[in-house]
């Protein structure tokens, strides 16, 4: 079917024609071989580099360097003005499809999960792109992938001689891109300075767990000296010891390969805890996405609801408590038989910049890149009495209420800026706001 029912009611004089027909070429990436530090190494742009938000390539942080051969360097360096598509990869609620607009910033090829469309001259780049993103913004990109193996496969040819763009004249696109340049820079400002307070709310949340776990909540109490660099003083009457002699740590388990223990979602199973099920920045996983077979759990560690998790991988040393039973992998540590110390207050000592500290650096101040059981278990903590702990968790449970209120209402209008966006794209492209009497 020719997708052109995603608008509807163009102005008169414009058309619509599938999106080969704006199309110089279309390539696909690379990924080409491990870099040999050698003129043939570059930059490969991956689909993780994308600013969706911003639909542009994120060049703030360390890019991935690759090996070519020049065949390969000449054809798939970026111009430009190139549209990278996300071919490949995807997820549950953010389908392959997504584009964002190469602007010449550095020199570059890109990966295999990536196809570059390059506009005919007689069109306006800007334009198709809007055009795209207004597209994928309704869900139309669901219709357009394939799914293999857990994996998301944007059907080119279907996509390129199927989906179609509307096609008004070229000063016209010129127009609506100049204008929505010109309102999406201000949105996205608007939400810049958004998620900004949000970060100074989760600095602050962050400083005033430390400082409740480290010295208490009585700004007069007497201290004394603990004997290390990273926390140099604590409260007198609190017990100076190590995690490994208040609780034991133990860690999750992988049943390999993986696959072959995934169930449907019909079969019977437990729950398969991942790191990415505690997205979101809260205090508790409550579900997982996927669950795996009974005859896994001999490879892996089964725990149960009210568990204190700490991830060892990826953004490690962050804390979890869950609600629910299942397995966990070797990404995790997983917390029992507590001595001495109630398990809130150890989910809030693991929150603290000077636990962070303690996760991150070695005995000679160089950063590690990982997080192993022993470093947690040594890892010094400071022990109120137990009525001291209940009155800091109180506490920081009420300052953790208050700041997640806060970022629930900055993020909600985040949220409604950016749907505000999509809206205006849409509207802009479809001919519905004339942007011609607006620029």
């Amino acid at each position: 079917m020719k997708d052109k029912d995603w608008f509807e009611n163009l102005p008169e004089n414009w058309s619509a024609q599938p999106l080969k027909h704006f199309a110089m070429s279309f390539d696909s990436g690379s990924w080409g071989d491990e870099a040999k530090d050698n003129d043939n190494d570059c930059i490969c742009l991956r689909v993780a580099d994308f600013d969706y938000p911003r639909l542009a390539v994120n060049t703030s942080k360390e890019l991935t360097i690759r090996n070519y051969p020049q065949d390969v360097i000449d054809r798939l360096c970026l111009r430009k003005g190139d549209i990278l598509i996300e071919k490949s990869g995807g997820g549950e609620k953010t389908p392959v499809g997504r584009t964002v607009l190469f602007n010449g910033s550095i020199k570059a090829v890109f990966a295999n999960f990536i196809e570059r469309l390059t506009v005919k001259p007689e069109y306006d780049n800007r334009f198709i792109e809007y055009c795209l993103v207004a597209f994928y913004g309704i869900g139309g990109a669901y219709n357009y992938f394939n799914q293999t193996t857990g994996i998301q496969n944007l059907n080119m040819q279907h996509y390129s001689n199927d989906l179609y763009l509307p096609n008004p004249p070229i000063g016209t696109q010129i127009a609506i891109s100049d204008y929505l340049d010109k309102r999406r820079a201000s949105i996205d400002s608007a939400i810049s300075k958004h998620q900004q307070i949000i970060e100074k709310l989760d600095e602050y949340r962050k400083a005033v767990i430390t400082q409740a776990v480290t010295k208490g909540l009585n700004p007069n109490v007497e201290m004394k000296d603990s004997g290390d660099a990273i926390i140099p003083v604590v409260p007198s009457h609190w017990l100076w010891t190590r995690v490994k002699f208040t609780v034991n740590v133990v860690r999750g388990g992988s049943p390999r390969p993986i696959e072959q223990y995934i169930v449907g979602e019909n079969e019977d199973g437990y729950n398969w805890i991942k790191i990415g099920d505690a997205t979101g920045g809260g205090k508790f996983i409550t579900e997982t996405k996927q669950r795996i077979k009974p005859d896994g759990l001999s490879k892996t560690r089964l725990v149960h609801a009210g568990t204190l998790l700490l991830t060892n991988s990826m953004s490690f040393g962050h804390p979890y408590f869950l609600q629910i039973d299942g397995c966990i992998h070797d990404g995790w540590l997983a917390f029992s038989d507590y001595k001495g110390v109630l398990p809130e207050f150890l989910y809030y000592y693991l929150m603290s910049e000077t636990t962070a500290h303690q996760f991150t650096t070695t005995a000679d101040g160089s950063v590690v890149q990982n997080l192993n059981i022993d470093k947690v278990r040594n890892s010094h903590i400071a022990l109120p009495p137990i009525d001291e702990q209940e009155a800091i968790v109180h506490y920081l449970n009420t300052v953790d209420d208050k700041i997640n209120t806060a970022i629930q209402r900055h993020n909600q209008i985040i949220e409604g800026l950016q749907e505000y966006k999509q809206s205006l794209i849409y509207n802009a492209v479809t001919g519905k706001i004339d942007c011609t009497a607006e620029a």
